[in-house]
């Protein structure tokens, strides 16, 4: 089965990315998963973990078989089946009884099990984006350049496993992919560091208005980026959008003392139209509360309502007035 490739010429040009090295290889494995409950898979009279010399239950592995024969092999899967431990072996136990004799099956075990090591990094390499759901889809966004496959495609492979079949697939050495992890790790860092300028916004009980007035103000800066009605109902939606503007030169704290100057404006214009700043009687300050009770309005709308009716009796319809 053959997949059209992604131009990274450019990526490639731009990050100085060598070609892979056959002989360079990360040393050292950690699992992936905890559970040893999946069916064990026979090739040809051999266990799949005698077979390939990995335990079923390494995930990360397994799937980077799937993978391999998947676009090297021409294997005729269900795209949907990786993703899950016992689809994916089933599919690679399969295919090597179906598609080869017992020495090639072997062969081929030996060849992938030597290019994995090759694009190994190791996991702890990667955990700093594990620890968190907003950690997983910054990072899943960086690197969506990268993935030369179109991996991001099978539905069912998602969160860290996704992450990590993206970057074994990526063909250039190890060291370069652990630098190159490195580097986000440091731009996301210095992300969440700055996260504290956002508190004003999740103060309650002004959250809700405070984010309402936050969306508000990126979706007139930003509307290219976002749709006006999946306005972020919680304050990690909030941290989540400034995610994806990380790379946009937005300073938090900038922005968060722009919006604490619009509303300062705003309340001191509402203020001023407050009937107390109009000079109004007292006795006629609680009957203007009273109608604006039972119109179900403000007391401005009350007060505008009010003037609004006396004018037209005093003058008619359809004057206008003055200023």
């Amino acid at each position: 089965m053959s997949n059209p490739k992604i131009d990274t010429s450019e990526i490639k040009k731009f990050f100085n990315i060598p070609e892979r090295n056959k002989e360079s290889c990360t040393p050292g494995f950690t699992w992936d998963n905890d559970s040893d409950d999946m069916p064990m898979v026979t090739i040809h009279g051999s266990n799949v973990e005698e077979l390939f010399k990995e335990r079923k239950i390494n995930t990360r592995f397994y799937n980077f078989a799937w993978l391999h024969l998947f676009f090297n092999e021409h294997a005729n899967f269900d795209e949907e089946n990786i993703g899950f431990a016992d689809s994916t072996l089933a599919d690679i136990g399969n295919f090597l009884n179906e598609e080869c004799n017992a020495q090639e099956a072997k062969d081929l075990a030996r060849m992938i099990r030597e290019d994995f090591r090759r694009q190994y990094i190791p996991t702890e390499t990667l955990n700093w984006i594990s620890s968190a759901t907003r950690a997983i889809k910054w990072f899943k966004e960086k690197i969506i350049t990268i993935d030369q496959d179109n991996i991001h495609r099978f539905i069912n492979l998602n969160g860290m496993p996704l992450i990590q079949a993206i970057i074994d697939q990526w063909g250039v050495r190890s060291s370069f992919k652990v630098d190159f992890v490195s580097e986000l790790r440091k731009r996301w860092e210095a992300n969440i560091k700055s996260d504290h300028a956002l508190r004003w916004l999740e103060e309650k009980p002004f959250a809700k208005e405070r984010r309402d007035l936050a969306w508000y103000e990126l979706c007139k800066k930003y509307g290219s980026k976002f749709k006006a009605n999946n306005a972020p109902k919680t304050h990690q939606d909030i941290l989540e959008i400034f995610d994806q503007l990380a790379d946009e030169g937005i300073s938090k704290k900038e922005f968060i003392r722009s919006l604490q100057l619009k509303q300062s404006k705003q309340k001191n214009v509402d203020n001023g139209r407050k009937p107390k700043n109009l000079d109004i009687l007292l006795k006629n300050h609680s009957k203007l509360k009273e109608l604006a009770t039972i119109w179900e309005v403000t007391e401005r709308e009350a007060m505008d309502r009010l003037i609004s009716e006396a004018f037209e009796e005093e003058f008619g319809k359809g004057q206008p007035s003055e200023g």
